[in-house]
């Protein structure tokens, strides 16, 4: 082989390698686009739920709160997030939750 026909060889693989490239990079943008949707598509969802849903983190802490959670507890998203859950209960619930998290993280 000359050099300009191995020169063309690797112009020729790099083109695919580029196509191949630019191909996968539409499907993850689509992926994404995907994603995305479903994300807010889901956080509408939980949002409206008409029973009150509140996700702890590992320490009790509130982490999110839907509109029927906000109703129920007396108070915004804002002044909820970060709140422990515990302080929301009475006693024997708060106990309970105590060891309902242990058990599960």
């Amino acid at each position: 082989m000359t050099m300009n026909a191995d020169a063309e060889t690797e112009s020729e693989a790099l083109a695919r390698h580029n196509r191949s490239l630019a191909a996968a990079n539409a499907d993850l943008r689509h992926a994404n686009e995907a994603l995305v949707f479903a994300g807010a598509r889901y956080l509408a969802l939980h949002d409206l739920a008409p029973t009150p849903l509140v996700t702890v983190d590992v320490t009790g802490q509130i982490a999110e709160v839907n509109c029927a959670a906000e109703a129920l507890l007396g108070h915004a998203r804002p002044q909820l997030l970060g709140q422990a859950l515990a302080s929301f209960l009475v006693d024997p619930l708060a106990a309970g939750l105590a060891n309902e998290l242990r058990a599960l993280f």
